[in-house]
Formats: structure tokens, C-alpha cells, sequence
């Protein structure tokens, strides 16, 4: 783990996804080529858990692009985008240049669509949330830490990372990387216990995301099967950074209640204060 470490993050800078050296942790290649296998079937990936209904998905894209014909023409210079990708300098993106493919998720603040990026061909997960529901101080500083763990992610081999971001006049973008692999609650559902060497292989890569982030001073607070995201090679990618808590040294702890109520750590649930350990 410590040699996947240094060789992934260095002096606290980024280097590109390793290839080689991540299938070799413990000299052991099987959890990767097992589930690269099992993706690439039929050349295709696995299909997600969540699986709407068909007439389901056309309403929601029906209504979506109601939206988008309704408020583009409203959109300002101002309201635009804020492009957080460093390879696109502020380039100027908005919902007109996306088609809108199917609903893949569903959350009590957000709605998930899986959403082609016209100019390349290239899909990408859109986050929407519905402007209405952040209404006071605090949803607006749960979306703008949000939106900055997104950017402190991006390019990290093993964190979702965000395209862009931007805003119509009741609506708040994030479009961030897809991945098809499913996630680990979809395939610890197929396989019901995972190998030890599989465990291992997921855990390093686990371990050096959040090892990132703590290095950046958060604290992810939401670490669920959930939440782990495979791509299609197999390697992980943790997701959803809507409990992320920013601004931390390694001296300070806090002391919110929050989090997925079957995955809650015991010093949390005991109302003590925490640091990076939770």
C-alpha cells in the first residue's frame, strides 16, 4: 500500500492513473482481471442496481428538456458555467450541450442522469438539484462543499471527479465523471462475500482516497458500499462528497451528527467529537 501510495501521489501533486502497478498489489492480479472479465462480457458492463422504470426515464427526460427549452434562453453570461475541469479554461458550457440518456439514480436532493457531452461523444453522470430545496445557510454550505471536494478530486485515480459545473434558474448542475462498473453494493449482492485478496485489493485503493482527502483537510463522513464505484478495468472510485467536512488540521475534530444510518461510526452514534478517523 505504501508503494501504491508513493507512486500514485507525490509531494501532494497528482500523477496520471497508474496502469501496471495498480493490478500487482500482494502480486496478486485476480480481483482485477476477474471483474474486468465479468464487465467486458458480452462487451458490455453489468447493469446498475437502480433500473427504472422505461416509461419512468422518458418522463423525467421529457420533463428535463422542457426545462432546458424554457430556461436556456434566460441564461446569462453569470449563470452560465463555472468550468472546473483544468484541461477546459472557463470554457462556457450549458444544458443544451448534453442529451439527456436515462435516469440512473435517485436521492432525497438530487436525481441522477446519465448525459452525453455533445462536442465529444463522451457520457457523463449529471447530478441535478432542484434550487427550491436549498433554501438556507446550510443546504447552500453542503452544495459549495460539495462542488469544491468535486474539483479537489478531480484527475485523482481514485476519486469521482467533476467536468463542469452549472446553473439554470431552478436548477444546479454538477457533470462528473460516469462509471459503469456498478458499484460495490451491486456486486457484493451478486457474489454475497467477497475473496480476502479482493478485499485487500479494494481497501488499498480505498485507503489512498481517503488518505487524499485527509491530506486536503476533509473528512469524507460517508463511506458506504454504496459509494464505491467501479470502472470498467475494475479499480474503485468513491463518490458522493455531500457529507464532506472541509477546513480540518490533523489537531481539530468536529462534532456533526451525520452520515447513512447503518454505516455510522460508534464514536459518532456515542455524540463524541472526531477527527480524519471517522
Amino acid at each position: 500500500q505504501q508503494e501504491l501510495q508513493q507512486s500514485s501521489i507525490t509531494n501532494g501533486k497528482i500523477n496520471q492513473p497508474l496502469k501496471q502497478p495498480l493490478s500487482q498489489i500482494n502480486d496478486n492480479k485476480k480481483p482485477l482481471n476477474e471483474l474486468r472479465s465479468s464487465l467486458t462480457k458480452h462487451n458490455k458492463p453489468q447493469a446498475p442496481l437502480f433500473t427504472p422504470k422505461q416509461n419512468e426515464t422518458e418522463i423525467e427526460i421529457k420533463e428535463m428538456k422542457e426545462i432546458i427549452s424554457n430556461e436556456i434562453n434566460q441564461l446569462s453570461n453569470s449563470s452560465n458555467i463555472t468550468s472546473n475541469n483544468s484541461n477546459n479554461n472557463n470554457r462556457q458550457i450549458c444544458l443544451d450541450q448534453f442529451e439527456l440518456i436515462k435516469v440512473i439514480g435517485r436521492g432525497s436532493y438530487a436525481k441522477v442522469f446519465l448525459a452525453e457531452y455533445k462536442k465529444t461523444k463522451k457520457c457523463y453522470a449529471m447530478k441535478v438539484i432542484k434550487k427550491s430545496i436549498v433554501n438556507d445557510d446550510e443546504d447552500i454550505d453542503w452544495v459549495q462543499t460539495e462542488k469544491h471536494v468535486f474539483e479537489q478530486a478531480t484527475n485523482h485515480p481514485f476519486l469521482v471527479g467533476l467536468h463542469s459545473c452549472f446553473q439554470t434558474e431552478s436548477r444546479l448542475f454538477f457533470v462528473i465523471e460516469y462509471l459503469c462498473g456498478g458499484d460495490l453494493m451491486y456486486h457484493m449482492q451478486r457474489k454475497r462475500r467477497l475473496p480476502e485478496d479482493h478485499a485487500r485489493f479494494y481497501s488499498a485503493e480505498i485507503s489512498i482516497a481517503l488518505g487524499y482527502l485527509h491530506s486536503k483537510g476533509i473528512i469524507y463522513r460517508d463511506l458506504k458500499l454504496d459509494n464505491v464505484l467501479l470502472d470498467i478495468e475494475g479499480h474503485i472510485k468513491l463518490t458522493d462528497y455531500g457529507m464532506c467536512k472541509e477546513g480540518l488540521n490533523r489537531y481539530e475534530k468536529t462534532g456533526t451528527f451525520c452520515g447513512t444510518p447503518n454505516y455510522i461510526a460508534p464514536e459518532m452514534l456515542r455524540g463524541e467529537d472526531y477527527n480524519f478517523s471517522i
